[in-house]
């Protein structure tokens, strides 16, 4: 594996493909709602008509678990969290490389990410107690800080300093 991540490395920059691995990291909670939410249909076959209106939630409590559509919820949520911190991600990439941080630095920060944010998924989806809404905060949060250490260390660097 590391083999294969020294070569991707020297023909592209790895931190800027890591750009579209976190979208689609971002969709994967998306597309499980929706293996979920299949369940509440006939055939198994989700109603992609209309997926943002209020009768399909409705529709989907009731004809689900409880477990299921709470499930279904957190994924749909973690999906949007990781559209909103998208921009923090693709700053901080965009920012690091232009300040020149290092091509080791800015991929080890990169793939960073994505290890943070792949658990961060896991952890929000699957999260039943308030210790996984801990402990998803705490990812949460341990992501925030890789963003903002590059955003700083891309500033100082800018700044000449």
């Amino acid at each position: 594996m590391a083999s294969f991540i020294q070569t991707l490395s020297q023909s592209y920059n790895l931190s800027i493909l890591c750009l579209p691995a976190y979208h689609l990291l971002a969709m994967a909670p998306h597309a499980y709602a929706v293996s979920l939410g299949a369940r509440a249909f006939e055939n198994n076959q989700w109603d992609n008509r209309n997926p943002r209106s209020s009768t399909l939630k409705s529709t989907l409590q009731q004809r689900l678990s409880a477990d299921i559509y709470a499930r279904y919820e957190r994924a749909e949520a973690c999906s949007a969290n990781g559209f909103e911190n998208l921009p923090l991600f693709a700053a901080a990439i965009v920012l690091g490389n232009i300040a020149r941080l290092g091509d080791d630095f800015m991929n080890m920060f990169a793939l960073s990410v994505l290890v943070v944010r792949s658990v961060y998924s896991v952890v929000y989806v699957r999260g039943v107690n308030q210790g996984w809404a801990w402990a998803r905060s705490l990812f949460w949060g341990v992501f925030v800080g890789l963003c903002w250490n590059v955003l700083i260390k891309a500033s100082k660097s800018m700044a000449g300093k």
